[in-house]
Formats: structure tokens, sequence, C-alpha cells
């Protein structure tokens, strides 16, 4: 269940506010949804809710930059950690480009990606996850 507000109704206030690049040279989104955060050690679930802004941009070079943070409030009724405050935050970065082109629709590219998330509901207090990528593309 999510749902997302269309950028045009808040685009020129909040890219003035949020950002320095220019606004034609970013792709951009805001959510806004609902969560069951799934504990199955304990079978618990953890409704919630969460906003979230992604952000693409292409650089003159061709590499592609992305990036999402997402802010989710719980309602914790399990408590299953003691320390954990009804707020989390997961993000997820990436850049990747062409090595190589082999023909008009193969290519060898490259990819690097680093999520994480912190605070959550099962006790994870950070958890990071980067992934270095070689690839081919048809």
């Amino acid at each position: 269940m999510a749902f997302r507000i269309d950028s045009s109704i808040i685009a020129w206030p909040l890219m003035g506010a949020l950002l320095s690049a220019p606004a034609m040279a970013l792709d951009w989104r805001l959510g806004i949804g609902g969560h069951d955060y799934y504990v199955d050690e304990a079978d618990s679930h953890t409704l919630g809710a969460g906003v979230s802004i992604a952000l693409t941009h292409l650089t003159e070079s061709e590499i592609k930059l992305t990036g999402e943070l997402n802010i989710f409030v719980d309602h914790d009724v399990d408590e299953l950690d003691p320390d954990h405050i009804p707020v989390w935050f997961s993000s997820y970065y990436s850049a990747g480009g062409d090595l190589v082109s082999l023909s008009q629709h193969s290519r060898l590219f490259w990819d690097i990606s680093l999520g994480g998330k912190r605070n959550t509901v099962s006790s994870v207090e950070k958890q990071v996850r980067l992934f270095p990528a070689l690839g081919y593309g048809y």
C-alpha cells in the first residue's frame, strides 16, 4: 500500500531548498506509504508509515548516480527491542556506467551500490551492504 505525490506539486520549492544542482538535471520523486515490518524469529508484525525521497542524475560523462532515503515510523506493539525508538531509516546509493560498447545492442558496464538500514524493530542497529559489479547488457 503506497502512493506517490506528483513532483510538479512541490517541485520548485523543494528543489530550491534541498538541492544546489539545477532542477532540470535531476529526476526525483517523493513517496509516502505504509509498511509491515515482519520479524520471522518472533512471528511479529510491526505496522507503520514512511516517506522517501529518491534522486537520479546522469552526469556529462554518462555516469548514472542514484540515491534514496527512507524514513519510517513504527507502531511497535510487541516491543521486541526495548531500546528501539519508533523511527528508523534505510538508504540506497549507486553509481554506474558503460565500460565498452560491443555493438549497437550490447555493452560491458560497471556498477557499485551501497545500501543500509538503521535502528529497525528487529534489533538491526546498523546494516551496510556494498555491491561492486561488472556486467554485460544486451
